[in-house]
């Protein structure tokens, strides 16, 4: 059902000049002369031109008493009033704001492969749009979880809004050169726009979105720079263009093939198929995927069948798998000895509250529900509710009841804050796993 609202958004219809009424006025008015029909009814003469010659398919139901004598005929409602089009269009990608016009006309049909979005219909330079089109519309809010009378209410809201901040063109105009001259990122593929608009002033600023993204890729670059990660930049150039389908960056798996090269002595043709030195002088940049595959399958087998090798003699990625499980032997160790005498104490002295209760009962400091604080915690559901079913007195003290238990947001902040609070963290997710491990060997039967 239409509401009431965009039923009085809807502009008069404009009348089909389908093929009854052409032959029902055949006589008085499509085969009569084009000057005596200009001079009887005052219209514009490329207009009752165009008409008599069939080449108009609407006109307004003035222009059709004028011409024809009489009232326009009941039909069926094709255009309507696209302003409430334009408003959800806005709603839909306010909440989907990673996606464009393009994309939004994609999804309504309204354009297919390649092609760009027609902007006159989201800017209003055409006013009326096809009532299928404003039903698509609605429909793809109703996707989203809004039927009509909830889309109302938050266009409402999104109208309240104040316009977006936009920034002077000229600011973020060094970081696309800057991108483009390191990592060769064309400025159309950052602006979602034609660069040379904005160097002709046709086009004077860009949104904030657009200009964080150029700010944050070039902070990215310059990292990547000063650490010498030459994956990172091809990293970074895939995100703007996208991933080759079925294919590697041969930068990911170079380590690795330098690795088997001096340690193997597996000469690099075998798993390219070609010479080592095109990917070397960044002429070619991607290997098939299978192959990327097969060097690290076979430098993981290596490694696992030489244990002697140093740590610093493997590469990179299979020296942080090393530390990583070192650092988990460690932080196992250190959880259990927080199970017993002393450690428990310790416990205790992490977690305590360091201000007065009241100052964690103020509504000013914020509240997070209690199966939203393990996130905030950088824990899992499990763990936590281990931890607070063993120190419950500690985090009824931080704690809000309304119909529901909050924690305080400040106690949040204080506990993430603490470093030895990783310890408790690690404790807890070991206690998770072996109770995981316990309830998989119980026998149910």
């Amino acid at each position: 059902m239409t509401s009431a609202r965009t039923q009085k958004a809807r502009r008069p219809s404009r009348v089909r000049l389908d093929s009854q009424i052409q032959d029902l006025f055949k006589d008085k008015v499509y085969d009569q002369p084009v000057p005596d029909l200009v001079k009887r009814t005052r219209l514009p003469y490329m207009l009752v031109y165009n008409i008599v010659h069939r080449r108009v398919k609407t006109i307004s139901p003035r222009n059709f008493e004028i011409l024809f004598g009489e009232a326009p005929p009941v039909q069926t409602v094709h255009k309507v009033d696209g302003t409430w089009f334009r408003k959800m269009a806005r709603l839909w990608l306010y909440l989907n704001e990673h996606r464009t016009q393009t994309d939004l006309s994609r999804v309504l049909g309204i354009v297919h492969g390649t092609r760009k979005a027609d902007n006159r219909v989201f800017n209003g330079q055409i006013q009326s749009v096809d009532a299928a089109l404003e039903q698509a519309m609605a429909r793809e809010l109703l996707a989203c979880g809004l039927d009509a009378q909830t889309s109302e209410q938050w266009i409402a809201e999104l109208e309240k809004l104040p316009p977006q901040a936009r920034v002077p063109y000229r600011h973020i105009r060094p970081h696309l050169l800057f991108l483009q001259q390191t990592l060769k990122i064309h400025p159309n593929a950052i602006l979602r726009q034609r660069f040379d608009r904005y160097e002709r002033e046709e086009l004077s600023s860009i949104s904030t979105e657009i200009y964080e993204r150029a700010l944050s890729l070039r902070r990215r670059t310059e990292m990547a720079l000063s650490a010498g990660s030459r994956v990172e930049l091809e990293k970074i150039r895939e995100e703007i263009y996208g991933p080759k389908a079925g294919y590697r960056l041969y930068s990911e798996v170079e380590p690795e093939l330098k690795f088997l090269q001096k340690y193997a002595a597996r000469g690099p043709k075998r798993y390219l198929g070609r010479g080592i030195g095109i990917y070397q002088r960044g002429i070619c940049k991607h290997l098939p995927a299978a192959n990327a595959r097969r060097i690290q399958a076979d430098c993981a087998a290596f490694i696992e069948q030489h244990s002697e090798l140093r740590l610093l003699e493997l590469p990179p990625i299979h020296q942080r798998r090393r530390i990583s499980s070192l650092i988990e032997v460690l932080a196992s160790h250190a959880a259990n000895l927080l199970m017993h005498g002393k450690g428990l104490e310790l416990e205790k002295r992490i977690l305590a509250p360091i201000r007065p209760q009241a100052d964690y009962k103020q509504r000013h400091n914020g509240f997070t529900r209690f199966d939203q604080a393990p996130r905030a915690l950088g824990m899992k559901q499990k763990a936590f509710d281990l931890m607070v079913a063993e120190n419950c007195n500690i985090f009824r003290e931080v704690g809000h009841y309304d119909r529901q238990w909050y924690l305080s947001d400040l106690y949040l902040k204080e506990l993430s804050a603490k470093p030895v609070f990783a310890l408790i963290t690690a404790k807890y997710e070991l206690l998770s796993k072996r109770l995981r491990k316990e309830l998989a060997n119980t026998c149910l039967n």
